[in-house]
């Protein structure tokens, strides 16, 4: 094997990885989303502690990671 077809291997196998990390991130943000909308029409509220929150706050949370990943997965691709 020469040299060039191991670093082509290795930048489509980079590429596949950053691929999958972006789908990962997407659907973390979508799954947030959803289960914020899913909480409003539903009127689901959790226990914590002992006080009630809306599982639409819990929802916006798991959005707000979802776009951290997102932005750290955008400067992994920059980066490499």
């Amino acid at each position: 094997m020469i040299r060039g077809e191991r670093e082509f291997k290795n930048k489509n196998g980079k590429a596949v990885a950053i691929f999958l990390l972006y789908i990962s991130a997407l659907m973390i943000m979508f799954s947030g989303a959803f289960y914020s909308f899913y909480s409003v029409i539903n009127h689901i509220t959790l226990k914590v502690i002992s006080s009630e929150i809306s599982g639409a706050v819990f929802g916006i949370l798991v959005l707000y990671l979802g776009i951290r990943y997102y932005i750290a997965v955008l400067k992994l691709r920059v980066d490499v």
